[in-house]
């Protein structure tokens, strides 16, 4: 016999939540006592009803007459969830997450000092913030895991590493709201942005998705580092300070030189370039404001 569906007259029961409201409705299933054999009957998951509902959720009960027990059809209860499309302002409320975490680097001397915000603090890696020199052959110094045949071979370190992302729910997302997206990805901030100050924050794109019925939900994605003012000691003995901005690159110009006295190749360093490697740009155009958050 044909399975057939029929609403009961008690359904159609409304749930007002604080974060979402729901409408629940109830069906009898005739012709099967099978949940399996009924799950292409009735509402299904994602299933919308003038746009406005959404199924979230079917649950089966049952069964309630088993067949051969009376009858050959065999009778289900089905219960659907549907959730109301959540109708919000552009920008309004907006999710925030921030994640500190850590990524691994071999280390292979002990790193010089630097100064972030005024205050001495150990500078991670020689790769971030100083240079690569010789120590004496005898008295290996600061080098890190140096060998009786003075090889070096350093040691793996855990470097923090800081991602922020914001989550707007829009309820339109135009091709010029696209662009500004477009044209900011790789930038970093020209002005304070979040309390981060310029240079600090480098923008890694979003992430865009909307079903229908729903509004666009775009998360905005971050990186952020810090400003930092470094020293570096020279070969003419004198030290030189700089200013190295959260994501840009330092280079040194240096040679390889046989010392007079120990007869060893050492590397000497001549001097230092900060390179900018992304351009800054106004993340006010991204809509998300500016002000710091608490």
């Amino acid at each position: 016999m044909a399975i057939r569906i029929e609403e009961l007259k008690d359904s159609r029961e409304m749930i007002i939540g604080a974060a979402e409201k729901t409408l629940v409705l109830q069906f009898m299933i005739y012709g099967t006592d099978d949940p399996d054999e009924a799950a292409l009957v009735g509402p299904q998951i994602n299933e919308l009803w003038d746009d406005e509902l959404r199924v979230i959720e079917r649950r089966f009960s049952g069964p309630i007459k088993p067949a051969g027990a009376g009858t050959e059809e065999g009778v289900l209860h089905l219960t659907v969830t549907y959730r109301f499309r959540i109708e919000q302002t552009p920008g309004d409320p907006p999710e925030y997450q921030l994640n500190v975490g850590v990524v691994s680097e071999r280390v292979f001397k002990t790193p010089p000092k630097q100064t972030l915000y005024g205050v001495p603090y150990n500078a991670l890696t020689q790769t971030h913030y100083g240079a690569p020199g010789a120590d004496d052959q005898d008295e290996p110094g600061d080098l890190i895991e140096t060998k009786d045949d003075k090889t070096v071979e350093g040691v793996d370190v855990l470097l923090p590493t800081t991602e922020y992302t914001e989550t707007r729910e829009l309820s339109s997302f135009t091709t010029a709201q696209r662009k500004v997206i477009v044209r900011l990805t790789a930038k970093v901030n020209e002005i304070t942005w979040r309390g981060w100050e310029p240079g600090e924050v480098l923008f890694l794109g979003a992430q865009a998705h909307k079903r229908k019925g729903e509004n666009w939900r775009i998360t905005y994605s971050f990186r952020i580092g810090v400003n930092a003012l470094h020293q570096l000691a020279v070969d003419t003995g004198d030290v030189i300070e700089y200013i190295k901005l959260a994501h840009e690159y330092v280079w040194f110009r240096s040679s390889i030189e046989k010392n007079g006295v120990t007869d060893i190749l050492e590397q000497k360093i001549h001097d230092v370039h900060v390179a900018p490697v992304y351009q800054p740009a106004d993340f006010a155009e991204l809509g998300l404001g500016t002000e710091e958050l608490s």
